[in-house]
């Protein structure tokens, strides 16, 4: 089994991002209400839940995207409402689960875009931040296609693309909304991968999954959203089936491959 990847020194005070009573809620609706959390370094935190639940609107409002219906996001002890766009992209990354604009340009100049951030204002990016974005495409399977238009790449391209945007922008916390989107099984595998090495180097993930055996295999910790207000957080070794059953409305059963644990679903859809 994989091992847990937060350090044995790390504590709440390593918070990267904290929520404090978060409401998110849309018209006629409330889907967040009153979640507390504290997201350490090295910690992968996996979002599951159906359909409609609030997993995008959730990442988007940590990523200060979005205005919450009360309670705050802290970023690094920050009201993260309160900081300017270019600080936070210093230290947080989004990745949304699909592109907000239209693909323009070759893959290298897109990827590089990640820098922009740590660059000084009119300051071009130079040779390290080329060596950096070809390191991030060579990390994504991707370092023969920089001179490639990335609306000439596939769904699944176009995804790694994003990907390796991010780790050229380097930030400390990672808000992935489904970052296996478009991806064959073993590109999943491998772009998870990468994602924990993140944690090992004292970053944090938190990534909206719609394979909870992929939340099996990397995450530390998993936040179940019901769609009603209640999030539940629970350690990996400790999600059972039954919770799944009522996130997804469909039975499941555990197994187990020597120590890895899978849930398998059923046939039959329950009343939800």
């Amino acid at each position: 089994m994989r091992p847990r990847s937060k350090s044995a020194g790390s504590t709440v005070s390593d918070a990267l991002l904290r929520t404090a009573k978060l409401r998110i809620e849309v018209p006629g609706r409330v889907l967040v209400d009153e979640f507390d959390s504290a997201v350490t370094r090295g910690e992968f935190i996996a979002l599951l839940g159906g359909n409609g639940t609030g997993k995008s609107l959730l990442l988007r409002t940590l990523a200060g995207l979005r205005v919450p219906g009360a309670g705050a996001v802290r970023l690094d002890g920050h009201d993260i409402g309160s900081l300017p766009r270019r600080s936070i992209a210093t230290r947080l990354g989004f990745l949304p689960q699909d592109p907000d604009a239209a693909p323009q340009g070759t893959l290298l100049e897109s990827v590089k875009l990640g820098r922009y951030a740590h660059l000084g204002f009119w300051e071009p990016s130079g040779p390290q931040d080329e060596r950096r974005a070809l390191a991030a495409l060579a990390d994504v399977g991707l370092d023969s296609f920089g001179a490639r238009e990335l609306a000439t790449l596939s769904g699944g391209e176009q995804r790694r693309a994003a990907m390796a945007r991010l780790l050229v922008q380097a930030p400390s916390v990672y808000l992935m909304d489904e970052p296996t989107n478009h991806l064959d099984p073993a590109q999943q595998i491998g772009i998870l991968e990468r994602l924990h090495e993140l944690t090992r180097a004292e970053c944090a993930v938190i990534a909206s999954l719609h394979d909870p055996n992929l939340a099996l295999r990397f995450a530390d910790r998993l936040w179940l959203l019901s769609g009603t207000g209640k999030v539940t957080t629970v350690a990996r070794a400790e999600l059972e089936a039954r919770q799944l059953a009522e996130l997804y409305g469909i039975d499941y059963a555990e197994t187990r491959l020597g120590e890895l644990r899978f849930m398998a679903p059923g046939s039959a859809v329950r009343n939800r």
